[in-house]
């Protein structure tokens, strides 16, 4: 199996596990363990483009966080605060690894459409309660 093949397959096992798996602590763990296969597989720079694209979220977590100072919050909170806000940047960086690595955009295409499938039947088997 290429190196390409299995980015693209444990790709895929992490957006299933974030549309299967309830638990919001172990999606969060699980993306950011693959964030540091992708970056100890030798994915470690960032294009100027793209930094400037996520430089507001950098932000908006910096400035989240630094407010967490000025009042008296329990410490999980702004722990679960740090996860919030991180998390739609580790998102973004696996999405850039993972097409940095693959470098093929059918294959993305092909990973999407097929979770987006797997979305719709899993929505279809699960019907929503609302009234």
């Amino acid at each position: 199996m290429s190196s390409k093949n299995f980015v693209a397959l444990l790709f895929s096992l992490v957006l299933l596990s974030e549309i299967y798996l309830d638990s919001y602590r172990f999606n969060y763990f699980t993306q950011l363990l693959f964030l540091l296969i992708l970056y100890t597989a030798g994915v470690r720079s960032v294009s100027i483009s793209f930094f400037k694209a996520i430089v507001p979220l950098i932000l908006v977590f910096v400035i989240g966080f630094s407010v967490s100072f000025f009042h008296t919050n329990n410490s999980i909170d702004v722990f679960k605060d740090c996860l919030y806000f991180s998390k739609p940047v580790i998102g973004l960086l696996i999405g850039y690894f993972v097409f940095k690595i693959i470098n093929d955009t059918s294959i993305f295409f092909k990973i999407f459409v097929f979770e987006f499938c797997l979305v719709v039947a899993h929505k279809k088997a699960k019907p929503s309660h609302a009234v």
